[in-house]
């Protein structure tokens, strides 16, 4: 490689570093409120994301009802996890699931807003790993959704 082509690559390779430690700065700039009025459908979810806000410096007040909101608040709603077979082999066995994970989420900052955002977050596995002993891999593949899911509702939150 001649000269002119290494400077070249340098500086493509330094674009392209600086360009990715941008985009992961300005990823997580936003504010998360002081306080947080949660009210959710699944209480893994709920707890991940009351986990992560607490995090930032949040307090986060776990709601249990409608009866008793409070503002600001995110409230999870229609929460459901899904398996489902996506590729299947000539002979019809199933070579690998698309584990899904869903949920609306409203975030309220004052009385009378209504906008719900759906969610959702998949990942394929496998059907071989599927088939461990106690099945070890599905439940690292669902708590890897679990925390992809959180990281979403927190960047929906910081914005």
């Amino acid at each position: 490689m001649n000269r002119s082509m290494r400077v070249m690559a340098v500086g493509l390779l330094g674009l392209v570093v600086l360009l990715t430690g941008c985009g992961f700065h300005l990823q997580g700039s936003g504010a998360v409120p002081m306080r947080v009025h949660v009210l959710g459908d699944d209480a893994v979810l709920t707890r991940s994301v009351h986990e992560r806000l607490r995090g930032y410096g949040a307090e986060v007040v776990l709601l249990a009802t409608t009866a008793e909101l409070a503002y600001p608040l995110l409230e999870l709603s229609g929460t459901r996890r899904n398996r489902e077979a996506s590729v299947l082999a000539q002979d019809g066995q199933v070579q690998r699931f698309t584990l899904q994970l869903r949920t609306g989420l409203r975030l309220v900052m004052e009385p009378g807003e209504r906008h719900i955002v759906p969610l959702q977050v998949r990942t394929m596995v496998d059907a071989a790993d599927l088939h461990t002993a106690s099945q070890i891999r599905e439940q690292v593949a669902w708590q890897q959704l679990l925390d992809d899911m959180t990281k979403l509702i927190i960047s929906h939150v910081k914005h």
